[in-house]
């Protein structure tokens, strides 16, 4: 049952990691050679899901799912101290008490699994739900504010999270800011891809090199 409740409860230990929000710009009419800056926001994706009312009521949803799944394992694990007390009265049905264990122990763990199978594939639904509408509301906040490109992150709360030794270990490791909104005008992926495509070509003269289809990626949200 333990892996039903890491299922159920993922919303609150992983949408629900203590996070806060930060916004920060880079502003300005100009730089030194006179062109325009880019205006780039900061958001934090967990302390957004946290914070978030729909949050709650998908945690509470999902206890409710639970709650059925919980009074059935509980029977089971009852039914299963029985017999433990019963073998030891009667040790002469031991072979036959056995066998009683072992069913009771298979039909625990084949509910808990397709249980878990049901669950994690409503979170997972869920889960996009959740980050589909994030950056819609990133994407009108940023049009509205004058934002070109915001980047999600994640990061404590509070001081203990934030020095947290696991939390420190995820930012050495792998954790990056990722686009979850940019105006098409800062994609420079396909001038890249010609750039590449372009030298390669003059260095392997008989290399063949698309010459269409090469598209621009589709900004997030758009």
């Amino acid at each position: 049952m333990k892996k039903i409740l890491g299922v159920g409860a993922i919303l609150g230990a992983t949408l629900g990691i203590c996070m806060v929000a930060n916004n920060i710009t880079a502003q300005g009419n100009g730089n030194a050679a006179g062109e325009p800056r880019s205006k780039v926001g900061l958001l934090n994706l967990s302390y957004v899901m946290k914070n978030y009312t729909k949050t709650i009521a998908l945690q509470n949803e999902f206890k409710e799912l639970m709650q059925p799944l919980v009074v059935r394992q509980k029977a089971k694990q009852a039914q299963m101290e029985a017999l433990v007390k019963e073998l030891q009265t009667k040790p002469d049905q031991r072979e036959t008490i056995e066998k009683q264990l072992r069913a009771l122990k298979r039909e625990l763990e084949d509910a808990n699994n397709e249980a878990q199978m049901q669950l994690g594939k409503k979170e997972q639904e869920l889960i996009v739900v959740l980050y589909k509408e994030i950056q819609d509301a990133t994407g009108r906040c940023a049009l509205s504010h004058g934002y070109d490109v915001v980047l999600h992150y994640n990061d404590g709360l509070t001081s203990n999270d934030y020095w947290n030794p696991q939390n420190i270990g995820s930012k050495l490791q792998e954790r990056a800011c990722l686009p979850i909104f940019y105006n098409k005008g800062v994609e420079i992926s396909a001038d890249v891809v010609s750039v590449l495509n372009t030298a390669y070509a003059k260095a392997n003269p008989g290399a063949v090199t698309p010459t269409s289809g090469v598209s621009t990626p589709a900004a997030p949200g758009q």
